[in-house]
């Protein structure tokens, strides 16, 4: 301490250098929402090509499920065949036939022992490996927000065939990388369907308005909804009426579609096919929107990357594109809400440091002394990044709350030297000397508080039970952070509480001219501690 005091500038250039390094060393950690767990739940998802039926779906899932049972260590194992919308019409398929999910729970962790849900995944990936035609995902079920994709990119533009060429271009991309499995994308152009291709010019001679065409076909398709109610009991249903299916789905019967047209000052009917050509095609089975664009999004489960850096490689992989101008890529999903959680806890860290000032100000009754105290909050972030660093942890809410009862606790430090010091003084001690006895008589009750925090930790540190993978990087923010800056805040708070003390009298001597008071017993070092600790 006496050295740190008599090198006060190289002290500042050395926390200057800490708080600059934090962006640096904040940069080599990976980013994620929520960490993943060791739960011991399984999700498998599985989509055959469009228009697989119900039954062969089921038959597929079922002879996965036999596969999946002759792993060891399975406990149970659900399947549903058809997931869909709950939005759509009750009219409408509303369980896609082609898709369906297993999900899969394990033996308890000390039953496996060290066989881990990783490992199983790596399992189940070899066995869906043989089903050729098939899209499948992988991915841990846990009792967090992320149940789903690592990671998610949106693409949105105003061309829907566009931004199916980019999608599927950049999905290339992804897989040469390596990084990446699981590919999906959201928008599907496979789906069966009938154009009707309006012949404007005869339309018109023969009086057939597009909006008569678009509300029979709509009839005929999606039924009327404002023919009658039906009540039973209590109960009162609307009644719909729509063409029956073998003829919705009938090219002839289409083509056969009677129209409103008035030609010759005389109302009549035409056929549907003697104004426009019925085509066959393939099309989106879902268009979505997102700010009122078009979106597809490609869906991606990670391979030794994390979801920032995945992010930020999926976006490098679009811009290499060269897209047309109204196409952009932006994150969605998990990564979408790790961006707004970073940033709403840089809002509450600023905020927290304000109003930690407000309040030591007015408990210190000075604007100078809080400073030393202050100061010593952003240089325990560095040390916190390194020891997530060196442990292989990635930042998400958990570190981001153990930083935040590091602040605490590195602050309550800080306040018993300054305050100890200010009592020194006002009992007649020169500056450097309260310093010096304020930091030894102060020293015990400070390792004491450390070694308790860090002893109170030390089982969600070394814990390998339910739920053990979320809170560790918690642990190692709070051991690591505290024990690696111990020793710089106890030695940066009395060179700040120095620096501010004669930048405070500085202000004084200018604003009332009182003369700047000498530390006149600077060379004297006393080694009793005073009788009333």
């Amino acid at each position: 301490l006496k050295w740190s005091i008599s090198h006060k500038l190289i002290m500042t250039i050395f926390a200057v250098l800490c708080i600059v390094a934090i962006p640096f060393i904040a940069g080599r950690l990976g980013g994620e929402f929520f960490p993943q767990e060791d739960s011991g739940k399984i999700k498998v998802s599985v989509k055959a090509p469009v228009g697989t039926s119900y039954p062969e779906t089921k038959d597929i899932l079922t002879s996965i499920e036999q596969d999946i049972r002759r792993l060891p260590y399975i406990k149970s194992v659900l399947k549903i065949t058809g997931r869909g919308g709950s939005n759509m019409s009750s009219f409408s398929d509303s369980k896609p036939t082609n898709e369906g999910y297993l999900q899969i729970e394990l033996e308890d962790r000390e039953k496996r022992q060290t066989i881990n849900t990783k490992k199983f995944i790596d399992k189940m990936r070899d066995i869906l490996s043989k089903y050729e035609g098939l899209k499948t995902s992988v991915i841990v079920l846990s009792d967090g927000p992320a149940n789903g994709k690592e990671v998610q990119l949106r693409i949105s533009g105003p061309d829907i065939n566009k931004l199916s060429e980019y999608a599927n271009t950049l999905i290339s991309k992804m897989e040469k990388d390596g990084h990446f499995r699981d590919i999906d994308l959201t928008l599907e152009l496979a789906k069966p369907e009938y154009r009707v291709v309006i012949n404007r010019a005869k339309a018109n001679n023969l009086g057939v308005r597009v909006s008569d065409i678009a509300s029979a076909l709509r009839t005929m398709v999606g039924g009327n909804d404002d023919i009658t109610k039906y009540k039973e009991g209590d109960e009162l249903y609307e009644v719909r009426v729509r063409v029956d299916e073998q003829y919705r789905n009938n090219k002839e019967t289409i083509s056969a579609l009677q129209i409103p047209a008035s030609f010759g000052g005389k109302d009549s009917v035409v056929r549907l096919d003697s104004v426009a050509a019925i085509e066959e095609g393939v099309g989106p089975s879902q268009i979505n929107r997102f700010k009122r664009e078009r979106e597809v999004s490609v869906e991606a489960n990670l391979n030794g990357l994390d979801v920032r850096s995945a992010t930020t490689l999926m976006k490098k992989l679009f811009n290499e594109m060269n897209p047309l101008p109204g196409y952009t890529a932006t994150e969605s999903g998990m990564a979408q809400e790790m961006g707004k959680m970073f940033m709403s806890f840089i809002v509450a860290f600023v905020l927290a440091f304000l109003f930690k000032y407000m309040v030591l100000a007015a408990q210190f009754e000075s604007y100078t002394h809080p400073v030393a105290i202050i100061v010593s909050l952003p240089l325990t972030l560095p040390f916190a990044l390194i020891a997530l660093w060196i442990t292989r942890q990635n930042l998400n809410i958990f570190s981001m709350l153990g930083v935040f009862m590091l602040v605490g606790v590195v602050s309550k430090n800080a306040i018993l030297q300054t305050d100890y010091t200010n009592q020194l003084r006002a009992r007649g001690y020169g500056r450097t000397n309260a310093i010096l006895q304020a930091n030894k008589v102060r020293l015990r009750p400070i390792l004491m508080t450390t070694l308790t925090l860090i002893m109170g930790v030390l089982p969600m540190l070394i814990s390998h039970g339910e739920g053990a993978d979320s809170r560790r990087s918690l642990a190692i923010v709070i051991v690591g952070g505290q024990a690696l800056s111990l020793l710089i805040t106890l030695l940066m708070t009395p060179v700040t509480y120095i620096l501010m003390d004669s930048i405070g009298a500085w202000f004084k001597n200018k604003i009332s001219g009182e003369p700047i008071p000498e530390d006149k017993d600077a060379e004297v070092i006393y080694s009793e501690v005073p009788q009333e600790y």
